[in-house]
């Protein structure tokens, strides 16, 4: 759930963003028709396609009911970062409008913190991860 929260967050702030470089114009032409706006726009579309196919593999390779942990970590840290670096440039590409309420980024990009802290951050994922890899256990209190 927490996978698919954070996809459907960046999924949201990829989709607004795509219309809003559309329909704004700087200096007599869309924002899109700019190739830093491109590249972003690129680099927005592969995390988060990157993102869904990590959640679905995970989720396609179910056994008893039970999901792999590599993958769920993989999944989950993978989609966290995602919506994270997603909405930020979100932000950027709609300038000062990304911080306003009227268009939503803001929120997004709070939420996108917010799944992030909750069911383990990406550090701990990330020492889950290694765990799940070499197949044992650390210790992080002793």
């Amino acid at each position: 759930g927490n996978t698919t929260m954070s996809l459907a967050i960046g999924q949201e702030a990829l989709d607004r963003t795509v219309a809003y470089v559309q329909e704004r114009y700087q200096f007599g032409k869309p924002l899109v028709e700019f190739q830093s706006v491109q590249m972003m726009l690129a680099d927005m579309v592969l995390q988060v396609e990157a993102a869904r196919l990590l959640r679905d593999r995970a989720v396609a390779n179910i056994v008893d009911g039970l999901p792999n942990p590599l993958e769920v970590s993989l999944a989950k840290c993978t989609a966290n970062e995602m919506a994270k670096r997603v909405t930020d440039a979100a932000i950027q590409l709609h300038g000062g409008n990304g911080y306003t309420e009227e268009f939503g980024i803001e929120r997004l990009h709070r939420d996108s913190h917010g799944w992030a802290l909750a069911g383990g951050t990406p550090t701990m994922q990330r020492t889950r991860i290694v765990s799940e890899l070499l197949g044992r256990t650390f210790d992080q209190r002793a």
